[in-house]
């Protein structure tokens, strides 16, 4: 797809879209992955807590003993 560009008030030519078009999409992309990142590492926090919790239960009787 081509848009027509302006320059000093003067049509001058045009320019591909496209590019802009397929920039945004890879930046959307990006961004996409990143927040699957960080809802991973929320993910594997709140993995690593409940696994420490049932670790601690597990060991509270061998204490008390």
């Amino acid at each position: 797809m081509r848009k027509l560009v302006k320059r000093h008030g003067c049509f001058t030519g045009s320019k591909d879209v496209e590019d802009t078009e397929k920039q945004l999409a890879a930046d959307k992309d990006a961004l996409i992955q990143a927040q699957e990142v960080v809802n991973n590492i929320d993910g594997d926090r709140s993995k690593k807590r409940k696994n420490l919790l049932k670790l601690r239960q597990n060991l509270l009787p061998l204490k008390i003993i």
